[in-house]
């Protein structure tokens, strides 16, 4: 069963972050770009397991649109492999050769809500805090297609505590301290504030400046932190829209938090199972 995922449009023009194809080091890159030859079950929808970081694995949902990343699920049955949080999964693994072989149902709640959005001039069709909406990437914050609002999770999972946190959330979860939660309410802060405001968003000195402090001269995390103080010069606020040299620093800053999201997951898959045996 799946419970969240996030959606990757196809085209450069309309999302940074899209699925790249193409030639790595000579040999042809995964796509979960439906074919055109073969039978389908369903017309241009291709499930699919592709490789991910680390040696790990990702579901995928393909279209000729979008791909649509499973970033929640759980399986069930006797001897069912743990619930994964995130963008890589376990529980399910497609290949090529059986991705016609599976059937896809939809929750009627969600649809109902996609159909609200795809008959009339709406972006939403939720009172959710969008923070929670946008994907986990680790890359790319000068870019505005960073914040769309592409990350949802099913009724099962709606609550916060529920739903496998991001670069954008991990702030929100009580075992993570010192530079660390600096650096994520930072992230927190300027997803939020694009949110608001869209390409004129900024991120203020003296938020910086606190952050720096709070780091309290902990290794690594003070150099990137330095960095960004420095791009202020006289000025009491700089643009998150545009800024590479801003971006290059929190793309630093993503990786560092990459454990702590993991770390975090794991509290919540501990509640989804709790869930799901209850």
């Amino acid at each position: 069963m799946i419970n969240e995922v996030e959606v990757y449009g196809r085209e450069r023009t309309e999302d940074c972050h899209r699925e790249h194809s193409g030639l790595i080091k000579g040999m042809p890159r995964g796509s979960s770009m439906p074919r055109t030859t073969g039978e389908d079950l369903y017309k241009d929808v291709r499930p699919v397991t592709m490789p991910a970081e680390m040696n790990s694995k990702r579901l995928v949902i393909g279209t000729l649109t979008c791909d649509i990343l499973v970033t929640g699920c759980v399986g069930f049955g006797n001897g069912s492999p743990p619930v994964p949080a995130g963008g890589t999964t376990v529980v399910i693994e497609i290949n090529d050769n059986d991705s016609s072989k599976w059937r896809i149902f939809l929750d009627n709640e969600r649809a109902d809500q996609a159909m609200k959005i795809a008959k009339k001039p709406v972006d939403k069709v939720t009172r959710d805090m969008s923070i929670w909406q946008l994907r986990q990437v680790r890359s790319k914050f000068h870019m505005l297609d960073t914040y769309d609002f592409c990350r949802f999770s099913g009724p099962l999972t709606a609550r916060s505590l529920l739903r496998p946190c991001t670069i954008f959330t991990v702030a929100n979860f009580g075992n993570i301290n010192g530079a660390r939660y600096a650096a994520a309410e930072m992230l927190n802060k300027i997803g939020k504030a694009v949110i608001r405001q869209g390409k004129e968003a900024t991120v203020a000195r003296e938020d910086v400046r606190r952050w720096l402090e709070e780091c309290n001269l902990s290794g690594e995390w003070v150099a990137p932190f330095q960095m960004i103080l420095s791009l202020f010069k006289k000025k009491d606020s700089i643009r998150i829209i545009g800024n590479a040299d801003l971006n290059g620093q929190l793309e630093v800053i993503a990786e560092l938090l990459s454990s702590k999201i993991n770390d975090a997951n794991k509290v919540i898959v501990a509640e989804i199972e709790k869930l799901i045996k209850s």
